[in-house]
């Protein structure tokens, strides 16, 4: 029997912030519904995400920055998406000003680690993470294991090289302007995409920041002009894809914690008020992908800042699909690569240093040090 409406169904749940197996009080019937959906539907998450590009050219993979589980599978996975004959990976984190440069790097006969941290330096001065950058050498080792004159696989950088170097006080126009010089990065992405894969009718699989991955959702924003103060944004790089190709494009998010709404506690929310995880530890935590769209664990209501604005609302109406890999307790931050810096112009880090106004610009080595760690700790 296929549930309707789980949401329905709902008496009480819990809150779930830790990843332990807490008790989520709902109806036995509706728990047994979603759990033996999942134990029937539930695939292992590289199977998942091959069996999407049956009937999808982009998978857009919505992840959290910095956890290091994350990018150890999407380095996993890359042998298996040349088998299934997706060629590309798309990366938000890389300049394509450095495509060719990338290009080499996963082609050559030996590996240059040095290569790999200018390109990922020269697209962000702040983000010396070694799990991102050894997506290319693995890359890389598929690469080299195939025979002569077989296909390559690509990394493709979706992103280009902004320039913080004049960026002082607030964001208004005329400094964005200057930032973001070859227009909105959203925008931009996209048609890299267009351009290098859809164009051509090929496949990518697209690593990219939650917002970024985003289609058929609009994103709520407040607004004192707009109806109820909420307006809703439909600009992100994967709205401005499915606007145009619909079907082609599907989207994925991996477990991490959502948002609660504004002026809300606690601040962060584990999706579907914790009942995602419930579930999922029930299956003993054993890592899955499953589908949200038009499914029973798609109904699963959740009140996070996705939220806001809406009536009814439930998973799928942000995803389509589901990674977990494990219980949000349990994930790690990425590795700081100390060499990093090397041979880098100290003024320069310094002058390109990503979004000062929220956090601001390092004043020493030291400092810069400290911050990159922290960001990579995960700081729930």
């Amino acid at each position: 029997m296929m549930v309707k409406n789980i949401s329905s169904l709902i008496v009480f749940y819990l809150i779930v912030l830790s990843g332990s197996c807490q008790p989520v009080k709902i109806k036995a019937s509706s728990e047994n519904e979603l759990f033996n959906f999942l134990e029937r539907e539930g695939r292992p998450p590289g199977q998942y995400l091959i069996e999407k590009f049956n009937d999808h050219d982009v998978i857009l993979l919505a992840e959290e920055h910095m956890i290091k589980e994350n990018l150890q599978f999407i380095q996993g996975i890359i042998p298996e998406l040349y088998k299934a004959g997706v060629y590309n990976l798309g990366m938000e984190f890389g300049a394509s000003e450095d495509q060719q440069l990338l290009d080499s790097l996963v082609t050559a006969k030996e590996y240059d680690e040095s290569l790999a941290r200018r390109i990922m330096f020269n697209y962000n001065v702040a983000w010396p993470y070694v799990e991102y950058m050894d997506v290319y050498r693995h890359a890389w080792m598929l690469n080299k294991s195939l025979p002569e004159g077989a296909r390559k696989f690509r990394v493709l950088n979706l992103s280009y090289q902004f320039d913080w170097s004049e960026f002082k006080g607030e964001r208004s126009p005329e400094n964005m302007k200057k930032v973001f010089h070859k227009g909105g990065h959203e925008k931009y992405r996209a048609q890299i995409i267009e351009q290098e894969v859809l164009v051509k009718n090929e496949k990518i699989f697209v690593l990219t920041g939650t917002n970024h991955a985003f289609t058929h959702y609009k994103e709520p924003v407040f607004n004192y002009l707009a109806e109820d103060y909420c307006r809703f944004e439909n600009g992100n790089m994967g709205n401005l894809l499915y606007e145009k190709y619909k079907e082609r494009i599907y989207s994925v998010v991996i477990h991490q914690y959502f948002r609660n709404q504004i002026n809300k506690e606690p601040r962060l929310l584990s999706p579907g008020n914790g009942l995602v995880e419930e579930l999922l530890c029930k299956n003993g935590n054993s890592p899955l992908g499953f589908d949200l769209k038009e499914t029973p664990l798609g109904e699963i209501a959740d009140s996070s800042y996705y939220s806001m604005g809406y009536t009814d609302f439930t998973l799928q109406n942000i995803f389509d699909g589901y990674i977990f890999l494990r219980p949000l307790n349990q994930l790690n931050g990425c590795t700081v690569d100390c060499k990093f810096l090397e041979d880098r112009n100290w003024n320069n880090v310094v002058d390109q240093f990503p979004d000062p106004d929220w956090h601001g610009r390092p004043d020493s080595i030291a400092d810069y040090w400290k911050f990159v760690t922290h960001n990579a700790m995960l700081n729930y």
